[in-house]
């Protein structure tokens, strides 16, 4: 096969992965073949696997295993973390190909990001990092100005709650600044596709957000 044929000409390496690619039915496909994490020729898969396509030696499994207490979604996100700690060698195989299935409604993406984002928030206590992160930290300003003018406008003030609307405003241009340069330039979309893929991943970083909001760990 592909993965012994890599491993056999690659004994330097512990563990390898692939593309994944799929066939978008609707929108929502859509957004998670050029905005998610777990899409084709994702510049991420230079650096770290992606459960979807992912292959070890059996050496590895002698002594370290999954952590399932960190959750879904980022339980091979830990692992590999792990393994390259200790110094376990990665390589992309670029002939290690797999057919991803999207989720094609919005209330089955929205519950898979729930989960994503409790299971980030455990990664990151347990290794004590992550404290920071621009996206969800810029989120959490972002709604906390446009809930504090909503507060501030039936509290009878309402220039102190223009301002922070005007605040909100530019966040939000600069989240869609943001979303495009990183995921969405030069690849060629229509303008009113980008917008609808920024609109629906504004949503999807919210939920993710709450996620860690509820089990206390927002950023």
């Amino acid at each position: 096969t592909t993965i012994s044929i890599f491993f056999q000409t690659h004994p330097e390496v512990d563990y390898t992965g692939g593309y994944v690619s799929n066939d978008p039915k609707n929108i929502w496909q859509e957004w998670a073949k050029y905005m998610s994490h777990q899409i084709c020729d994702h510049e991420d898969f230079q650096t770290k696997l992606i459960g979807t396509n992912m292959a070890f030696r059996q050496k590895i499994f002698w002594d370290n295993f999954f952590d399932e207490s960190v959750g879904y979604g980022t339980d091979e996100t830990e692992l590999v973390f792990r393994l390259s700690i200790k110094g376990f060698k990665f390589q992309l195989c670029k002939d290690l190909f797999v057919n991803h299935y999207h989720r094609d409604s919005f209330l089955k993406l929205a519950k898979q990001r729930w989960k994503y984002g409790i299971g980030e928030a455990r990664f990151y206590w347990k290794y004590g990092f992550g404290i920071y992160h621009p996206v969800n930290t810029f989120m959490l300003k972002t709604h906390i100005s446009f809930l504090l003018a909503i507060a501030l406008y039936f509290m009878k003030y309402p220039l102190i709650a223009a301002f922070l609307v005007i605040a909100w405003i530019r966040y939000i241009i600069k989240y869609a600044r943001m979303r495009y340069t990183s995921f969405l330039h030069d690849k060629g979309l229509p303008l009113p596709k980008v917008a609808v893929f920024i609109m629906i991943n504004w949503v999807v970083d919210t939920i993710v957000l709450l996620a860690k909001l509820w089990i206390g760990n927002p950023i």
